[in-house]
């Protein structure tokens, strides 16, 4: 009988069969390079925030954690599997004659069905589990990057509808709205390895958008392989640990987004693991956080205006101000009777509840950044030794009467200690 399977070629089977020493190698490296991702990706979106406005950033933000934290656990398991594998090949090695049959008779209730035979077919087992744990992880962060492909891809259509005539506005409207739905359900159908495709009828109806979800999201240069992985997979325990792996990954993404920015700020599930009940009952005294000083924040994290430190030994307080994006509605609605936009001249500084006459504000460009702002060099010398407030907020005067006095402030009060002798 004829054999219709393809031969493989012989230095594909040695690749395949002595695979491990380069699994190991590839999964160390890129554990030890993507664990250092995560911060780095947040830092530079943080950076974004203040300069950028687009729609669905933080949808991106969540895309590309979770891709980098797929591509981590995945390597994670992967290196920790093939360990465990190399563990099983050399204790194989050390005992060659198998189990010994005499030994493993277990006494009523205990009972066990490894009783002879040696470690060979759960080493297979272990063997190709990795192979697969590796290829999960690579195709999903692939899968990933397509599917944001496809979001942008959206976004872009509906910002381009406001800037066409009527007519191709409907068109495009019509598309981004339509297209949601259509998205949903492309992405069960990945993940269901092609569900809705294999359905008389509606994949008829779903071929229009599916057809272009996949040229966008670039499917065919790995469709053939997922093609290959899904008529072979028919197992519930893949889909439970699949289930298990995305169920940690998610936790991993949830618990990393608390350093971002872009998010609400009593957004922290860090706070799930705190169980004190009286976190915001500290007293009545104002925070001290340590955002408001550069001397213990990063610059990507800083507060909207900050000052050098908690205790300020000089005559003279650093005032530093980020100019954001969303201040630009302020500088538009305050500028004066000549039309002239200047940030500088509708802030105004209060230290201690009274309003400061003697600050004299100067453009600031950070170095090797995109930040630009503020900086005014307040002085201080009347000011006694001890704890002081300052306070950065719009003035009055310069805007009509219907904005609120809550939209003035720019932020807190920052709490600092003068000690000057």
């Amino acid at each position: 009988m004829a054999n219709n399977q393809p031969e493989i070629p012989r230095w594909l089977q040695n690749l395949q069969e002595n695979s491990w020493e380069l699994e190991l190698l590839i999964s160390g490296g890129a554990v030890f390079t993507l664990i250092q991702f995560p911060d780095l990706f947040l830092n530079w979106c943080n950076s974004l925030i203040p300069i950028v406005h687009i729609s669905g950033f933080s949808v991106f933000v969540i895309a590309g954690l979770t891709g980098i934290k797929i591509l981590t656990n995945g390597f994670i398991l992967h290196l920790f599997l093939r360990s465990y594998w190399l563990s099983m090949v050399c204790l194989n090695y050390v005992f060659p004659q198998g189990i010994n049959k005499t030994r493993p008779k277990m006494k009523f209730p205990f009972r066990t069905k490894h009783v002879s035979d040696d470690l060979k077919d759960q080493i297979m087992r272990v063997d190709q589990l990795c192979g697969l744990v590796i290829y999960c992880s690579i195709i999903s962060t692939v899968i990933l990057l397509g599917l944001s492909a496809i979001l942008g891809f959206l976004i872009l259509t509906n910002w381009t509808s406001f800037y066409c005539p009527s007519w191709l506005n409907g068109i495009l409207t019509f598309l981004f709205l339509s297209s949601f739905p259509a998205l949903l359900i492309y992405i069960i159908d990945l993940a269901t390895v092609g569900f809705f495709r294999r359905i008389p009828f509606l994949s008829f109806i779903l071929y229009p958008h599916f057809y272009l979800f996949d040229k966008i999201s670039l499917r065919p240069l790995y469709e053939r392989s997922l093609v290959f992985f899904g008529g072979n997979i028919l197992s519930r325990r893949f889909y439970l640990g699949a289930f298990m792996f995305l169920l940690v990954t998610l936790c991993t993404v949830l618990f990393g987004l608390s350093d971002y920015r872009g998010l609400p700020a009593n957004f922290n599930l860090k706070r799930i693991l705190d169980n004190r009940l009286y976190l915001s009952s500290m007293g009545e005294e104002k925070k001290v956080v340590y955002k408001f000083y550069s001397d213990e924040a990063e610059f990507g994290d800083r507060y909207q205006y900050y000052i050098p430190s908690k205790i300020i030994q000089s005559n003279f307080l650093l005032l530093n101000l980020n100019y954001s994006l969303d201040m630009d509605r302020f500088i538009s609605d305050g500028s004066d009777k000549s039309g002239t936009k200047n940030l500088a001249a509708i802030l105004e500084v209060v230290i201690d509840g009274r309003v400061c006459n003697s600050v004299v504000w100067h453009g600031r460009k950070e170095k090797n950044r995109s930040d630009i702002g503020l900086f005014s060099m307040i002085p201080i010398g009347d000011l006694p030794n001890g704890e002081h407030t300052i306070l950065v907020r719009y003035k009055r005067s310069k805007f009509k009467s219907d904005i609120s006095d809550k939209e003035l402030y720019l932020g807190v009060e920052i709490p600092f200690w003068k000690d000057v002798f």
